[in-house]
């Protein structure tokens, strides 16, 4: 079950939206922009970083999803390759995901230059901890969004690439489709926080 945004109190509210916003912090860099590096490169986080990171990781332990879902994320290969062992993917950041694989597709960037793009399909059942991160309405509740916890484990069931420029161009759009040399599909099942 979601928890309401108004059940927060006010610090949790503040570490929520620093991160949903993606807000400079600390007179420092962006919130989720410089917490998930962090994370992702094994780095000590700052003392108030530290903190916020506390916090955030409480709030999401109270969130839940309703039901079975799948979620998706657009990233690159090369932020998922390294995370991924013996078909299994333990991610050290936060993850960003929505319910709809077209709710991704604004999310390709496109300064990359002949990479490979990721497309994840995360298969979620009933319960898992997941923060809906539409629940402040001040952020107008367009992306369905949710939150996964870092440290988060997933079973790698599938992995496929799609080279056919037009399947690559329909499922990210022409104008990221043209930086990107393939589209790597990984479909995951979630398993929870490690």
């Amino acid at each position: 079950m979601q928890l309401q945004f108004g059940q927060l109190a006010e610090h949790e509210k503040k570490a929520f939206n620093l991160y949903k916003a993606n807000s400079c912090f600390a007179r420092e860099q962006c919130f989720a922009d410089f917490m998930n590096q962090n994370l992702k490169d094994r780095r000590d986080m700052p003392p108030a970083w530290a903190e916020k990171m506390a916090t955030l990781d409480s709030i999401i332990e109270k969130g839940s999803l309703d039901c079975a879902s799948t979620l998706f994320r657009a990233t690159v290969d090369r932020f998922v390759s390294p995370f991924i062992s013996d078909n299994e993917l333990i991610y050290p950041a936060y993850m960003s995901t929505a319910l709809s694989e077209d709710a991704v597709r604004r999310h390709w960037s496109g300064h990359w230059r002949n990479i490979p793009a990721a497309l994840l399909c995360v298969k979620c059942t009933s319960g898992q901890i997941a923060l809906d991160l539409e629940v402040d309405p001040s952020f107008g509740g367009y992306e369905d969004e949710f939150l996964l916890p870092r440290n988060a484990k997933f079973i790698v069931s599938n992995v496929h690439d799609v080279t056919d420029r037009m399947e690559i161009n329909r499922r990210m759009s022409e104008f990221y489709a043209r930086s990107y040399s393939f589209l790597r599909v990984y479909e995951l099942s979630y398993v929870g926080r490690t």
